[in-house]
């Protein structure tokens, strides 16, 4: 789909979702249309929200956290296994991550889940696979942090 001049698709999922928090951090309208809500997914037939919450997120550090965690790892990684591939795992970590919200929930009409942390920890962990050696300089830490290890704390804040 993206030709060598164009962008790869790492940076359109990276667009599109810092777009489009920014603006439901603004619009509650807009993130109530995207969040995911397990009670309704079927009952009302809110098929596309199981996407459409993985593109938002509720506040800022959360959306800083999943966006720093991508670049740090799915740029990388999409370089590595092609655009195709990468927007297939993406795709399949949103999904998946909420078919567990869906039956732990479904039956709580309240209950209400969004961001991108289900796709990111897919993108994080394949790229481990593909780079265990991988390690991150984040200020103000002064010692590179092991990739798995950054992983273990990704899915301790995410819980």
């Amino acid at each position: 789909m993206f030709g060598l001049d164009g962008p790869g698709i790492a940076v359109v999922i990276f667009a599109v979702t810092v777009a489009a928090s920014l603006y439901g951090l603004r619009s509650p309208q807009f993130i109530e249309r995207c969040v995911f809500r397990p009670y309704w997914f079927l009952r009302a037939q809110r098929y596309e929200t199981i996407v459409t919450s993985g593109f938002i997120h509720g506040d800022f550090g959360h959306l800083l956290f999943n966006m720093v965690t991508f670049y740090f790892f799915g740029f990388p990684l999409e370089s590595r296994i092609g655009p195709a591939r990468f927007a297939l795992l993406y795709l399949l970590g949103l999904i998946v991550s909420d078919l567990g919200t869906y039956f732990k929930h479904r039956n709580d009409p309240d209950y209400a889940s969004l961001g991108a942390s289900g796709a990111i920890s897919a993108v994080l962990f394949a790229a481990i696979v593909y780079a265990p050696q991988m390690q991150l300089f984040i200020i103000p830490i002064p010692v590179p942090i092991p990739a798995p290890l950054f992983a273990v704390g990704y899915v301790a804040y995410s819980w």
